[in-house]
C-alpha cells in the first residue's frame, strides 16, 4: 500500500474526528473530552479520576452500569444501536483481564473495575472508529474495505481487542470465521496483529485458545510471531493463559529468548541481565503454583525468595486481593526474609490502594525494623509527590512554578485511610521513625534479589508526613510539617526534585499561624532554586504586616534570593520602607548594608521626598568611623550622595542617550511589482505532477541498482537514497556529487524539468504535498496572493499525487533544486511573492490557531504566522539570502514584515515545544543600512533596541576588539556572521586576526565605534548597580573583552568580598542576572591594555581595599592578568605556580594557556589531563614561592576550574609535600575509590633510608595493583577509567622514585615480591605440620602441606586459622596475582613494543614466577625497521634483527647458535609480525612442537592480520563488516583487551604512546541487550588521539593493525549472534551467493534473483533485498525491516547443500526463503513493517 502515506492517513483521521465532533455537538464538556483525539493515546485524566471514584465508592458496581447512567448520550454518539450490547458486554468482562500494564506489568487481576477505566474509553473510541469505517469488525480484519480505509486500519492504532472478544463470546459467525482464516489461511493479507491475539485471549473460546497454541508451535523460526503471542497471552483471561502456558511447558519453548523475556515480565523476578537464569525448573514451579493452591501455601512457608515470589504471583494471577491477604499473613507471622520478599511483590502491583494495605501493616506492626519499613515504604502513599503537585496546581495545569498561586485543594483522609484517627496514628508512627533514620538515609543493595535495591531517606518520610498533615488540617500538625519542608527533596536531582516546591506551595499557602509564616520566610533564602522561587511567589500573594516585613529583612543576611527579597521589601509603604533602610544600615552586616543601599537607589529614582528623609542617615553612614564603608558600599554611596548620578541619568534618558526614539524609519523603495505574483506559477500543477510521477517511475525502474554509502553500507536505490561522499569541505563540489547515480539525475533534469522555473515550482509543490493539511486549510490566502482575475485560483489545487518512493523523490528533487536553481531566480521569485503577501496581509489572515492536546488531556492553543505556511516560508528564506543587487528590496520587505508582526505580539501565543522563526531581519541588515548611508547611528541603535537585544550587538563588537590571534572558541563565529554577514570574516589557520583589518572594511570601523560608545555606557550602569538587575544585566554575558586596569579595579571593588562566580566566562549562554555572576563575567573577560605596566597597576590599587589574596584569586580566575600580577607582587615563580594548578586539573583550556604550560613541562596536555604529574616543575615553583605564598595560590586554586577539577592539583601538592598520612590516604582510597587520590599516592615522599625506601615503594606498588584488580567488578567504562588511573599512579610513583619509566619500576617491584617470598619456598613448621609454597615449571604457585614427611591433600581444618598458615596462604595468593600480572605485562609489552635491557630481562629469570613466562618467549634485538615484506632467510639484510631465546650467554636462534649481546643492549619481545617478516615463522612454530615448549600466552601461534592492499588508502577497514554481534557479549569479550564502550564513539581502544584511537562501529547500543535483530558490525576506523582526524590504514603501525583486527575477530567469534561466523570477505559473499543459487532450485523458488551483494526477492506483498554479507533486509520503497532472530542454539539446522554448516549463512538463507513466501509470514512485527 505504498500509495498511502502518513499524510493520507492523517487526513482520513481528521475527517473522522470532524464528523464525530459535528455529531457530538450536544454532549457535555466532560463527555466531549472522552471523544477520540488525533493522538490516540491521550486519555482525559480528570474524567478517569471521577470514574474511579464512582466505582470505588460503590455507587456503581460495573462499568456498564456507570456508562448507562452517566454517559448514555455519549454511547449513542460513538456506538451504533446494533453494537451497544457488545459494548456493554465488553465493559463487564474487563475485570477478568490483567489489571496492570506497561513494561513493568505483572500478570495480576482484580475484581474491581477501577483499573480499567482508561481501557473503557479506548473501547468507546474503537466503536466510534468502526462506525466511521461503516463496516463490521470482520470486514476490517479480512480487508473487506476500500484500500484506503484498510490501510488506515492497519497502520493507525486501533484498540479493537475488546470488541473482538465480545463478538467471539457472543458467537458472531463472521468474526469467528475471520479469526480462523487469519490463523490458518495461506494469505497473510488477513493480518495477524497483537489486537487479534489480545481478542482471542480475552474471549471465552477454548477452540481459539487451542488454535493459538498450535500457531505458537508453528512459529518455528519466526521469533517475532512467538514473541507477539507470549508478550500478549497474560493480558486476557486466566483460562487462555493456562492453556498457552501448558503449550510452552509441554514443548519446552522456554529455550527461546522471546519466551524467557515474557516469563520475566509475567513474574518479574529477573531482570534483563539475568534472563538466561530463567529455566524449565522455574517454569514448572510457576505452573504448579497456578494449578495447586496447597503447593502455593507450602511455598509461602519457605524462605526461598523465588518460591515465595512465585506463590504470591500465582495468587495475584487470579485475584490480587488474595495476594495481599497472603502478604499480610506473612507480615504478621512470617520470617524477616519472607516479609522482605513480599515487599518486592508488593511494589509490582501498580495499584496504590493494594500496595497501601501491606505497607500500612508493616509500618503499624514493625516500625522498629528500619530495613523492613524501607522495603515497604514506597507502597505507602506512593503517589505523595504527584498528590502535592495536583493539590497545588489543579488537575488541568501542567506547570507548577509558572502558574498563578491558587488555593490548594483539600484532600480527605478517607482517600488513603479508614478515618482521621488512623491517619493521625500513622502520622505519629512516621514522626518517630523520622528521628531514627540516618542523615544520609538507608540503602539496601542488593535487596532480596541481586538486581533489586531499596532506599529510604528522611525526605521520603518527611514528604508523607506533610501529606498526612494536610489531610488532617490540624494547626499543630501543619506547623510541625511546615518545619519539615527543608527535608523534603534532599538528595533528589533538580529534574525530579520538584517535591519541595510543591509541598511548600500547599502547606504554606497564606499561612495562618506564626510558625508557618516563619517557615515560609525562612524558605526565602532556601538554596533550592524552585523552592526559593515558590516561596517568593507565596509571600507576594500574602497580605504582609509590618512584623512580616521585619522578618523578611532577616533574609538579606544570606546570599540566596536577595534580589527577590528586596523586591518584596519595596512593597512597603514609603514610611515603613525608610524605616527599614535605617534598620538595615544600623546592623553590622555588610550584606544588610548593601540591601539598604539598593533600596535607597530605588527610592532616589522613584520618590524624591522619601529619599530626602533617608539622606541624612546615608551621609552619616558614609562618614561614620564605626561603619567604615567597604569599597563596594562606597560605590553605591557615591551614586546616592552625588547630586548627579551617571547610571541613573543613562537609564532615565529615552534611548539611553544613544538615539532619538521619535525618529522615523527610512526604508529603500521597493522596486518589485507585487501584482506579478499571479504570474509566478507558469508551468501549472500538471507539470509538477508529471515530474514527480516520472521521477518516481525512474526510481522504480532503477530500484535494484546498488551503491555504497559514504559510511560503507551497501544499499539499493529502491531501499534508500543516501550520500556516497561528504562534500561539506569541498568548495568545488556540486550538490549532486554527494549522491549516487549523478548522471541519472542530471539526465532526468535535462529531459523532464529543463528549466529552473519549473524546478522551483516542482519544489514548492513537493513542500505543499508534504504539508497538505496546512496548505488546504489556508487556500483563501494562497488565492489572494497568487490568484488573478475574478475567479482566483491557488497555485495548486488537488495535491493528489501518491508516490511509492517518496523519500528518494524528496532527496533527488531537493538536490536538483540546490544544483540548478540560481540564487537570483530564487530571490526574484521570493521578492515578488512576499511583496504580494504583505499587500494582502492583515489581522484576519496573518496568524492562525493550532490546537493540540498534551499527554494529560489538556488542550493547548497557540498561534503560528502565515509566513510559516508552505511556499511562504520558502519565499521568506530565499529573500533573506538575496544578493547585493536585490538587498534593498529584500530588506524593505523583511523590515515591513518584521514591523507588522512586532505589532501583533499581544495577539500571538507561543508554545514551549514549538520554535517558530520570529525574526526576519538580521543585525547585518542594520549594519548595511548604516554603511550604505541609508541610516544614521540614531536609526541603527533604534533598530537594535527594537528588533534585537543589546547583547546581539555587544557580542560581535566586543569580539573584534580582541588583540592578536584569536581562536574560534573565543571568536564567536555565529555572532560575527550576524554582524558582518555569513563567512565575511574567516579564520586563517584556525585563528582570527581582527586587529589587522582596517579602513578597507567599513563594517569593522563601525564595529569599533559601536564598542567605544556602548561598552562605557553599559559598564557605567552595571558597575554601580545594587542587587536588582538593570536593563543591561541580561546582556552582560555577551561581552567578550574589556580592556584596562581601571575597569578591572572597579569590578573587584564592586564585588567586595563576594566569592567569584565559577562557571561563568566563556559560556555560550547565561540567563543569570544576579550581581555576583554579572560582575564575575566582566572580570573574566577583562584584559590589561598592551601598554599597561605593573606601575600602572600599583597606582590604580592605591586607596582601594583590594587585598593580595584577592589579586591571587584574580590570577587564577582570569589568566590574562598573571604576567602583570607577577611583576606587581614581585613573586618569582608566581606564574609557574599558577600554571601548575591549571595544568594539573582536568579542565580544558584554550591554546594560549596550553602553549604557556608547555614551557614549564614536557608532559602533553593529554597526559596532564589524565593525571600525570611533573614533580620537578612542582618543587621548582614551590621553592621559589615559599610555603606562605604557595598557600595563597593553593586556596585560590578553586577559581582555576568550573567544578572540583582543581582538587586534583591540591591533592598532588599535599602528597608531594608530605602533608598526607600514607595509611590514612590508602584507607580513604579503599573506601571512596577516588582516582585523584590514587594517582597522588605515588607522589608521597620516600624515605632516605634505602631499605625503608624499597619497602615503601613495594607497599604502594602492591596497593595500586590491588586497586586495579578490584576494578574488575565494575562496568567497562569505569574499569577503563580506573585502569588509566592505575597507569598514571604507577607513572607518578616511578618518577618520584627516580626510574626512567614505569616498566623499570614494575620489574623492580615484582623482583622484590619474589625475593620476599623466597623463604617460603622451603618447608616452614606450623605445629606438627609443615608448609611450603611450590612454584611449578609453568610459574604457577601452590601451597603444599606435609605431616611426618607425607604430603597431605590440603591443610587440615584445625590449622587453617593459625597465623603461619594464614600468612602462607596470603603469600601464595600474592604469587598467583604476580603470575597473572607478569603474564599480562609481557603480552602487553609485546603489543606495545616495550624495550628491555638485556640485564633486566635476565634478572627476571631469578624470579621463579616470572622465569617460566619470560624464558619461553622469542625475543629480538632492536635494529632499524626493515620494510614490511616477507623475507626468506637467504634474503635477510645485514641489519636484520637477531631472533631467538635469551640466555645468560646470549640469544639462541633456531639452529642453536648463540649470538652474544651486551647487558645494556635493548631487546623486544617478538611479535608474530617480526617472525612473519623474517620468513621463519613456521620454523619457530615447528620448534615449539619439537621441544614441547608451552608459552604463557599466544606468541608464536598468535593470529596475525596483514593489511589488505585494497584497504591501504582507505580510512576504514571493512574486514569484518556485516557480522552480527551481541553488544554486551562483545563488550565483555574485549574488556580485558583494553577496549571501552563509549556512548558516542562505539567501542574504542586507545594507544597513548602512538596517539592512535581504534574504534569499532556498529548499529548497536553497547550498554543494553538487543531485543530485536542483532546489530551488524559496520567498520573499524583509526583516528589521531589529539586531532580526532581519521588515519589511513597504511599509516597505522602493522602490529597495532594486527592486534586490533585480532580483537575484532575475537568479538565476532565469541559474541556473534548466531555462533562462530567466518569473516564476511568478498569470497564469503560469493560463497553465499553460490549457496543461494543452488537453493533456489532445491526449494523451487522462482522469485529470487542474485545481483551484486544482494538477493532480490519479488514477493507478493512487496519487493525485498537481503544483503549477503550482513543479512540486513530492506523492502524496496520502504525502510529496513527488523527481523527478530532465533539464535542458533534455539533452532534446527537449515540444510546447506555441499558445504559445512555456517550459522550466518543459514540465517541469510532462511531470510531469503521467508520473504520469498511472504504471504505465509505470520510474524506481526514483520507484517507491520511491510508496506
Amino acid at each position: 500500500m505504498a500509495e498511502f502515506t502518513y499524510q493520507t492517513r492523517r487526513k482520513l483521521t481528521e475527517t473522522w474526528l470532524s464528523q464525530l465532533k459535528t455529531k457530538a455537538g450536544h454532549l457535555s464538556a466532560r463527555e466531549q473530552k472522552m471523544l477520540p483525539e488525533l493522538s490516540y493515546y491521550i486519555i482525559p485524566q480528570d474524567v478517569c479520576t471521577l470514574m474511579r471514584q464512582l466505582l470505588n465508592s460503590g455507587k456503581y458496581k460495573t462499568l456498564s452500569e456507570l456508562y448507562r447512567k452517566q454517559f448514555p448520550n455519549l454511547v449513542d454518539v460513538c456506538v451504533r444501536k446494533a453494537w451497544q450490547e457488545d459494548f456493554y458486554y465488553a465493559l463487564d468482562q474487563m475485570n477478568s483481564y490483567q489489571m496492570t500494564a506497561g513494561w513493568f506489568r505483572r500478570s495480576l487481576r482484580s475484581e474491581s473495575y477501577a483499573p480499567f477505566v482508561e481501557q473503557s474509553i479506548q473501547l468507546l473510541r474503537a466503536f466510534a472508529r468502526l462506525d466511521f469505517y461503516d463496516a463490521e469488525l470482520a470486514d476490517v480484519m479480512t480487508g473487506n474495505l476500500t484500500p484506503e480505509l484498510y490501510d488506515h486500519a492497519r497502520n493507525e492504532y486501533f484498540a479493537c481487542s475488546d470488541i473482538l472478544a465480545a463478538q467471539i463470546d457472543r458467537h458472531d459467525a463472521r468474526t469467528l470465521q475471520a479469526v480462523r482464516d487469519i490463523l490458518f489461511g495461506e494469505s497473510n493479507t488477513l493480518m495477524l496483529s497483537r489486537e487479534m491475539i489480545l481478542g482471542i485471549v480475552k474471549s471465552k473460546c477454548d477452540e481459539l485458545y487451542e488454535a493459538l497454541g498450535k500457531f505458537l508451535l508453528a512459529a518455528r523460526l519466526q521469533e517475532g510471531a512467538r514473541q507477539a503471542v507470549c508478550e500478549t497471552m497474560d493480558a486476557g483471561r486466566p483460562q487462555a493463559f493456562l492453556h498457552l502456558f501448558s503449550v510452552i511447558e509441554d514443548n519446552n519453548l522456554i529455550r527461546y529468548s522471546s519466551v524467557k523475556r515474557a516469563v520475566s515480565t509475567w513474574i518479574g523476578i529477573f531482570d534483563e541481565k539475568s534472563i538466561d537464569r530463567i529455566s524449565d525448573k522455574l517454569l514448572r514451579l510457576m505452573g504448579q503454583c497456578l494449578r495447586d493452591d496447597a503447593f502455593v501455601q507450602e511455598q509461602l512457608t519457605s524462605n526461598d525468595a523465588v518460591a515465595i515470589s512465585c506463590a504470591l504471583w500465582a495468587k495475584g494471577f487470579y485475584n490480587a486481593q488474595d495476594a495481599i491477604h497472603a502478604i499480610l499473613a506473612l507480615i504478621q507471622n512470617g520470617t524477616r526474609q519472607q516479609k522482605m520478599t513480599a515487599s518486592y511483590f508488593n511494589l509490582s502491583l501498580q495499584d496504590p490502594h493494594l500496595q497501601m494495605q501491606a505497607a500500612k501493616e508493616v509500618i503499624r506492626s514493625c516500625p522498629e525494623d528500619l530495613e523492613l519499613v524501607a522495603c515497604f515504604l514506597p507502597g505507602f502513599l506512593a503517589s505523595a509527590n504527584s498528590q502535592f503537585h495536583d493539590l497545588a496546581r489543579g488537575v488541568n495545569s501542567f506547570r507548577l512554578q509558572d502558574d498563578r498561586i491558587r488555593m490548594p485543594i483539600h484532600l480527605p483522609p478517607e482517600t488513603f485511610f479508614q478515618n482521621e484517627e488512623e491517619a493521625a496514628a500513622f502520622y505519629h508512627i512516621l514522626r518517630n521513625l523520622l528521628n531514627r533514620i540516618p542523615k544520609k538515609g538507608l540503602t539496601l543493595s542488593p535487596c532480596i534479589f541481586p538486581w533489586h535495591q531499596v532506599s529510604m531517606s528522611q525526605s521520603d518520610v518527611a514528604l508523607r508526613l506533610c501529606l498526612i498533615a494536610w489531610m488532617l488540617q490540624e494547626d499543630a500538625l501543619l506547623d510541625e510539617a511546615a518545619e519539615l519542608i527543608p527535608l523534603v527533596g534532599q538528595g533528589e536531582s533538580s529534574y525530579y526534585g520538584a517535591s519541595r516546591p510543591a509541598v511548600a506551595r500547599v502547606l504554606l499557602y497564606r499561612p495562618a499561624t506564626e510558625t508557618r509564616r516563619k517557615a515560609l520566610f525562612e524558605l526565602l533564602h532556601n538554596a533550592e532554586e524552585g523552592t526559593n522561587r515558590i516561596a517568593h511567589q507565596l509571600v507576594e500573594d500574602m497580605q504582609l504586616t509590618p512584623a512580616d516585613y521585619r522578618a523578611i529583612e532577616e533574609n538579606l543576611k544570606y546570599k540566596k534570593g536577595r534580589a527577590q527579597t528586596l523586591a518584596l521589601l519595596k512593597g512597603q509603604d514609603k514610611k515603613d520602607l525608610t524605616a527599614c533602610i535605617g534598620r538595615l544600615l544600623a546592623t553590622k552586616s555588610e550584606e544588610c548594608h548593601m540591601g539598604a543601599l539598593d533600596l535607597a537607589l530605588q527610592l532616589k529614582k522613584e520618590d524624591a521626598a522619601s529619599f530626602a528623609v533617608i539622606l541624612p542617615g546615608l551621609r552619616a553612614f558614609a562618614e561614620s568611623s564605626d561603619s567604615d564603608p567597604t569599597g563596594r558600599e562606597k560605590v553605591l554611596l557615591q551614586e546616592l550622595l552625588d547630586a548627579e548620578s551617571e547610571a541613573q541619568d543613562i537609564l532615565n534618558t529615552p534611548g539611553y542617550g544613544l538615539y532619538d526614539v521619535e525618529k522615523e524609519w527610512i526604508l529603500p523603495p521597493v522596486t518589485v511589482n507585487a501584482n506579478d505574483a499571479s504570474r509566478l506559477f507558469t508551468s501549472g500543477e500538471e507539470a509538477c505532477v508529471r515530474v514527480l510521477t516520472k521521477l518516481d517511475a525512474l526510481i522504480a525502474a532503477n530500484r535494484e541498482r546498488a551503491y555504497t554509502t559514504a559510511w560503507n553500507e551497501d544499499l539499493l536505490l529502491g531501499s534508500k537514497l543516501e550520500r556516497i561522499r561528504y562534500t561539506y569541505n569541498d568548495p568545488e563540489a556540486r550538490p549532486l556529487d554527494a549522491y549516487p547515480f549523478r548522471e541519472l539525475w542530471e539526465q532526468f533534469y535535462e529531459q523532464e524539468i529543463r528549466t529552473p522555473q519549473l524546478m522551483i515550482e516542482v519544489e514548492l509543490y513537493r513542500q505543499c504535498l508534504a504539508q497538505q493539511t496546512l496548505y488546504t486549510k489556508h487556500t483563501a490566502l494562497y488565492k489572494k496572493v497568487f490568484g488573478s482575475g475574478l475567479f482566483k485560483k491557488p497555485p495548486f489545487s488537488s495535491l493528489s499525487v501518491r508516490l511509492a518512493y517518496s523519500p528518494q523523490v524528496t532527496t533527488v528533487l531537493t538536490t536538483l533544486f540546490q544544483q540548478y536553481v540560481p540564487q537570483s531566480l530564487m530571490s526574484s521569485f521570493g521578492l515578488c511573492g512576499i511583496a504580494r503577501l504583505l499587500a494582502v496581509l492583515d489581522t484576519s489572515n496573518d496568524l492562525f490557531s493550532v490546537q493540540e492536546k498534551s499527554w494529560n488531556g489538556v488542550v493547548e492553543t497557540y498561534t503560528r504566522r502565515a509566513v510559516e505556511l508552505p511556499v511562504f516560508s520558502s519565499l521568506c528564506r530565499w529573500i533573506t539570502q538575496a544578493g547585493r543587487e536585490d538587498w534593498p528590496d529584500s530588506f524593505a520587505l523583511r523590515f515591513r514584515l518584521q514591523l507588522h508582526y512586532n505589532k501583533q505580539k499581544a495577539r500571538e501565543k507561543s508554545r514551549c515545544a514549538y520554535n517558530s522563526q520570529n525574526s526576519y531581519l538580521q543585525l547585518s541588515d542594520c549594519v548595511q543600512c548604516y554603511v550604505r548611508g541609508l541610516w544614521d547611528k540614531d536609526l541603527f541603535y533604534k533598530a537594535v533596541f527594537t528588533f534585537f537585544r543589546l547583547g546581539a550587538l555587544l557580542e560581535p563588537v566586543s569580539t573584534v576588539e580582541q588583540k592578536g590571534a584569536v581562536t574560534s572558541r573565543r571568536a564567536r563565529p555565529q555572532a560575527l556572521n550576524a554582524f558582518f554577514g555569513l563567512n565575511v570574516l574567516k579564520p586563517v589557520d584556525g585563528k582570527y586576526h581582527f586587529d589587522t583589518i582596517g579602513a578597507e572594511m567599513p563594517e569593522m570601523v563601525f564595529a569599533h565605534t559601536l564598542y567605544q560608545e556602548t561598552l562605557p555606557m553599559v559598564l557605567a550602569v552595571e558597575l554601580k548597580r545594587g542587587e536588582q538587575p538593570t536593563p543591561f544585566s541580561p546582556e552582560i554575558n555577551h561581552i567578550q573583552a574589556i580592556y584596562g586596569i581601571d575597569y578591572m579595579i572597579q569590578i573587584l571593588t564592586a564585588l567586595g568580598k563576594d566569592p567569584l562566580a565559577r562557571g561563568c566566562g566563556y559560556s555560550y549562554s547565561s540567563s543569570n542576572t544576579d550581581r555576583k555572576t554579572v560582575l564575575s563575567h566582566l572580570l573574566k573577560v577583562s584584559l590589561p591594555k598592551p601598554e599597561e605596566t605593573a606601575a600602572d597597576l600599583k597606582k590604580a590599587l592605591q586607596g582601594t581595599d583590594i587585598t593580595k589574596k584577592r589579586l591571587v584569586e584574580l590570577a587564577m580566575y582570569a589568566q590574562q592578568w598573571i604576567p602583570l600580577l607577577e611583576e606587581y607582587l614581585a613573586l618569582p615563580g608566581f606564574a609557574s605556580a599558577c600554571y601548575y594548578f591549571m595544568a594539573h586539573t582536568s579542565e580544558l583550556y584554550d591554546e594560549q594557556v596550553l602553549s604557556i604550560i608547555a614551557r614549564y613541562t614536557p608532559l602533553s596536555p593529554e597526559e596532564l589531563k589524565d593525571g600525570a604529574f611533573d614533580i620537578h616543575w612542582f618543587f621548582e615553583a614551590y621553592g621559589k614561592l615559599g610555603e606562605k605564598n604557595f598557600k595563597l595560590l593553593y586556596d585560590a586554586a578553586k577559581y582555576s576550574s568550573y567544578g572540583i577539577a582543581h582538587s586534583r592539583a591540591r591533592k598532588y601538592a599535599d602528597a608531594a609535600l608530605g602533608k598526607v598520612n600514607p595509611d590514612a590516604l590508602m584507607e580513604e582510597i579503599g573506601q571512596k575509590r577516588n582516582k585523584d587520590l590514587l594517582m597522588s599516592l605515588g607522589l608521597l615522599p620516600l624515605s632516605d633510608d634505602k631499605k625503608q625506601r624499597e619497602a615503601e615503594m613495594l607497599l604502594r606498588y602492591h596497593f595500586i595493583q590491588k586497586y586495579k584488580k578490584e576494578s574488575r567488578q565494575f562496568g567497562a567504562q569505569r574499569r577503563a577509567s580506573e585502569g588509566r588511573a592505575v597507569e598514571i599512579a604507577l607513572r607518578n610513583l616511578s618518577v618520584n622514585a627516580g626510574f626512567t619509566d614505569v616498566t623499570r619500576l614494575v620489574l623492580r617491584m615484582e623482583g622484590q615480591l619474589a625475593r620476599q617470598s623466597a623463604q617460603y619456598f622451603d618447608w616452614q613448621p606450623a605445629g606438627d605440620i609443615e608448609l611450603m609454597i611450590d612454584v611449578d615449571v609453568n610459574g604457577r604457585s601452590a601451597l603444599k602441606c606435609r605431616k611426618g614427611g607425607k604430603l597431605l591433600k590440603s591443610v587440615p581444618t584445625r590449622y587453617k586459622k593459625e597465623e603461619t598458615v594464614l600468612h602462607l596462604q596470603a603469600v601464595n595468593k600474592q604469587l598467583k596475582e604476580q603470575y597473572s600480572r607478569t603474564r599480562q605485562m609481557m603480552e602487553q609489552a609485546m603489543e606495545d613494543r616495550t624495550a628491555f635491557e638485556v640485564w633486566e630481562y635476565l634478572e627476571m629469570y631469578q624470579n621463579p614466577v616470572a622465569r617460566p613466562i619470560t624464558e619461553r618467549l622469542v625475543v629480538r634485538t632492536i635494529t632499524e625497521e626493515p620494510a614490511a615484506q616477507t623475507l626468506s632467510p637467504a634474503e635477510s639484510p645485514a641489519n636484520a634483527p637477531t631472533l631467538g631465546f635469551l640466555t645468560a650467554d646470549g640469544i639462541v636462534d633456531l639452529a642453536g647458535a648463540i649470538h652474544p649481546v651486551d647487558p645494556e643492549d635493548q631487546i623486544l619481545i617478538a611479535h608474530p609480525f617480526d617472525l612473519y617478516r623474517s620468513g621463519r615463522w613456521h620454523e619457530y612454530q615447528k620448534l615449539l612442537f619439537e621441544k614441547q615448549l608451552k608459552q604463557p600466552f599466544k606468541q608464536v601461534f598468535r593470529e596475525l592480520y596483514v593489511k589488505l592492499d585494497e584497504e591501504l588508502e582507505k580510512e576504514a577497514s571493512m574486514l569484518f563488516s556485516g557480522n552480527q554481534i551481541q553488544p554486551q557479549k562483545t563488550v565483555g569479550a574485549l574488556r580485558s583487551r583494553r577496549w571501552v564502550a563509549d556512548y558516542e564513539d562505539g567501542l574504542q581502544k586507545i594507544y597513548y604512546k602512538e596517539n592512535i584511537v581504534a574504534c569499532i562501529y556498529a548499529m548497536a547500543d553497547w550498554f543494553s541487550p538487543s531485543d530485536v535483530e542483532a546489530p551488524t558490525l559496520e567498520y573499524v576506523v583509526f583516528t589521531d588521539r589529539k586531532t580526532g582526524e581519521a588515519l589511513k590504514i597504511k599509516e597505522i603501525p602493522d602490529i597495532i593493525y594486527s592486534e586490533v583486527m585480532r580483537d575484532v575477530d575475537l568479538a565476532v567469534s565469541v559474541a556473534h549472534a548466531g555462533g562462530v561466523d567466518p569473516e564476511t570477505s568478498h569470497s564469503t559473499i560469493e560463497m553465499r551467493k553460490a549457496i543461494a543459487a543452488c537453493s533456489r532450485s532445491l526449494f523451487r523458488t522462482k522469485n529470487v534473483r542474485l545481483e551484486g551483494n544482494h538477493a532480490i526477492i519479488d514477493g507478493k506483498l512487496g519487493q525485498y533485498t537481503v544483503h549477503l554479507g550482513s543479512g540486513v533486509v530492506h523492502q524496496i520503497g520502504n525502510a529496513m525491516l527488523f527481523v527478530v532472530p532465533v539464535h542458533s542454539q534455539h533452532r534446527g539446522r537449515i540444510f546447506l547443500p555441499f558445504v559445512d554448516d555456517d550459522p550466518k549463512t543459514a540465517e541469510i538463507l532462511s531470510k531469503i526463503l521467508l520473504f520469498a513466501e511472504d504471504t505465509r509470514i505470520k510474524d506481526p512485527n514483520i507484517l507491520r513493517q511491510i508496506q
